[in-house]
């Protein structure tokens, strides 16, 4: 009984989101340094507050970037909260609708969007 409990207390400390998961596999794009640079990865366990994602293949994050998510059209803008390559967890500290974009930032990132979606 003893092991039981410690791996249920272990599960419960890890385990510290502030909303349930949902398990998801959206295609994203990953975009940083102002659109200069972008990858396709994939989004994965999903929460209102962040998600897992799968990165290509010898490829790294930064700590900042936007996150299109080509199925909804939503952009977040993301932190980096823990790296176990190629997955990382990100924190979304803001979410903005690309339809409505109406800064140059969105602009661009709505153009990126709009143009995978016609490959």
């Amino acid at each position: 009984m003893a092991n039981v409990a410690s791996f249920q207390d272990f599960s419960d400390q890890r385990d510290r989101r502030r909303a349930l998961r949902q398990r998801v596999i959206f295609g994203g794009k990953l975009v940083h340094s102002g659109g200069a640079f972008s990858m396709n990865v994939t989004l994965r366990n999903m929460t209102a507050f962040g998600a897992r994602l799968i990165l290509p293949a010898s490829t790294v994050a930064p700590d900042l970037f936007d996150l299109i998510d080509m199925k909804n059209g939503d952009v977040f803008q993301c932190r980096l909260v823990w790296r176990e390559y190629p997955q990382v967890g990100v924190v979304f500290e803001s979410r903005e609708r690309l339809e409505c974009a109406n800064t140059p930032r969105l602009v661009n990132l709505k153009s990126l969007w709009q143009m995978s979606l016609l490959r």
